[in-house]
């Protein structure tokens, strides 16, 4: 059969399915589950995938890419899920797939895209391309965060004065009041 998937292709795909049942099983930031960032090309070409047969896959193969290349606040290289040695060659080839797979232009179906995603592919793409917006990038990324600037000291609050209640309330204390005046 011509369409039967090689052995490295179907532990991919069961991999997937995997993280597609228990996805919180995994540190996306540590980048587990290592096979499935060590075959990250493959892992598109699955999702860009228009096979019947391989609809669950490839349907998985979109929720780990949405998962861990576009979380929010994301870096550069981790929209394009590669390291930060990546080559020049490797940075180009990977946005070239990420865009058939979100471009609306090649894509069958962007439903499953936020709409910034490929705005935000190309950024980084254009700023890991050139030498010179790389260089920044990556010294910005190395920098230490900027101190976070302490909250404003609010004075304390003056003791409260409190006033001693007062006895001359209610109609029995009017007339007990206008009798000791008349006195």
């Amino acid at each position: 059969d011509p369409k039967a998937a090689s052995p490295a292709a179907a532990a991919l795909e069961r991999k997937l399915l995997e993280f597609r049942a228990a996805p919180r099983r995994y540190a996306l930031g540590e980048r587990e589950p290592a096979l499935l960032f060590s075959s990250l090309d493959e892992v598109i070409q699955l999702a860009i995938g228009r096979d019947d047969e391989t609809a669950p896959a490839s349907e998985a193969a979109r929720f780990f890419i949405r998962r861990a290349l576009f979380p929010a606040g994301a870096h550069h290289y981790t929209l394009l899920g590669l390291q930060r040695s990546a080559a020049a060659d490797d940075i180009k080839k990977r946005y070239r797939l990420l865009m058939r797979l979100l471009h609306p232009d090649f894509a069958n179906d962007t439903a499953d895209w936020r709409a910034d995603a490929a705005v935000r592919v190309n950024v980084a793409y254009e700023t890991l391309s050139s030498p010179a917006r790389r260089l920044d990038y990556d010294g910005e990324l190395a920098a230490p965060p900027a101190p976070v600037a302490a909250p404003p000291q609010v004075p304390p609050r003056p003791p409260r004065v409190r006033r001693q209640p007062m006895n001359f309330r209610g109609p029995a204390a009017r007339v007990a009041m206008a009798a000791s005046f008349a006195a």
